[in-house]
């Protein structure tokens, strides 16, 4: 009895040996293959994480960029950023990921080949924030606005005193919002007025 204990042990001690001495296998996160890009940055090889960073790095340079507002012959200057300039579509990078990364080694051979084939341009869709357009609407422009106001003749102390007209210049942030969504839609390359 005490050699079946003995060997019974003996065989225990050596299975926990093996168990803990064999490498352990880590699955790791399915990454990018080569043809999926973001504007002029590549995703390739990256993770789904590190392709959002990288897409919210690149949305984060544009929100620096200068934009110029003319309001009847006058400039107010603000960035993207201050007017709110984010990116909407954040799970474009998740559904690339569930499509072209990860799986089966065929499933990863045919994805290669299908973006060797044709490479994949998401698509970015970004838009600045309605209250932030509208506060700097309401802050920046309003100084350069003029209520209108009607030509009018009147009768003071026996004399006829005429009053101008003027014309009126309003900014409808409604509207300002729509062209800057635009206009960032078109990669800055476009003016817009």
């Amino acid at each position: 009895m005490r050699k079946i204990v003995e060997k019974a042990g003996l065989a225990a001690l050596i299975t926990a040996g093996l168990l803990a001495a064999s490498p352990v296998i880590a699955m790791a996160a399915p990454v990018l293959p080569e043809g999926i890009s973001v504007g002029s940055q590549s995703l390739a090889g990256m993770t789904a994480e590190e392709a959002k960073a990288a897409v919210q790095q690149y949305v984060d340079g544009m929100s620096g960029q200068k934009i110029t507002l003319t309001i009847d012959g006058q400039n107010v200057e603000t960035t993207a950023g201050d007017l709110g300039f984010h990116w909407k579509n954040t799970e474009a990078v998740d559904e690339a990921v569930s499509q072209y990364a990860g799986g089966s080694l065929i499933h990863q051979y045919k994805a290669a080949r299908k973006l060797a084939a044709a490479p994949v341009a998401l698509e970015l869709d970004t838009e600045v924030d309605s209250a932030k357009v509208k506060e700097f609407v309401d802050t920046q422009c309003q100084v350069l606005t003029a209520q209108p106001q009607d030509a009018s003749i009147a009768r003071v102390d026996g004399t006829f005193v005429i009053t101008d007209s003027v014309s009126g210049v309003a900014v409808d942030a409604a509207a300002t919002e729509a062209a800057l969504n635009e206009a960032l839609a078109g990669g800055w390359r476009s003016r817009f007025s």
